[in-house]
């Protein structure tokens, strides 16, 4: 409403710049407007299309390891199922479900070994220094020479 009422005010004749304004959006340029209305409205579809593949993805990737009966211990598969639960509110599902399946789901697949939560194995006990015992070493006992003159 605003631009129709600017576009109708005659413009003074030493303002060039202001009357290719008013003329591009009096409709000098509408094939412009229309491919930019395309592009724009293209760009908004190949969005929603990546969006919606992405969260059907990381669904399949929350029914897999509810359902995943092999697991390396039950405590991953919680937290697992965890992490992908509550990205849902944090806005990183479609980084989570990215993770789980390239970390997770595809070495499990595999028949490989996954350490990802896993601890690592404890280390021997270290013995107290009264309680050690030192080592002995025998050492060899060296023979003189025998000079022969």
């Amino acid at each position: 409403m605003v631009v129709f009422l600017f576009t109708k005010l005659p413009l003074p004749q030493h303002n060039k710049s202001m009357q290719t304004l008013f003329s591009l959006i009096d409709g000098g340029s509408d094939r412009i407007g229309g491919i930019l209305a395309t592009f724009f409205v293209l760009l908004i579809f190949l969005i929603l299309v990546v969006t919606i593949g992405l969260f059907v993805f990381w669904l399949a990737m929350l029914v897999d390891a509810s359902r995943r009966e092999v697991w390396p211990s039950q405590d991953m598969k919680v937290i697992v199922i965890s992490v992908l639960a509550v990205s849902l509110f944090m806005q990183l599902w479609w980084v989570t479900a990215l993770v789980y399946y390239f970390a997770i789901k595809r070495p499990l697949d595999a028949g490989k070994a996954v350490s990802f939560f896993t601890a690592n194995p404890p280390a021997p006990p270290v013995q107290e220094a009264e309680t050690a015992k030192p080592k002995r070493t025998v050492s060899k006992k060296k023979t003189p020479k025998k000079s022969t003159k």
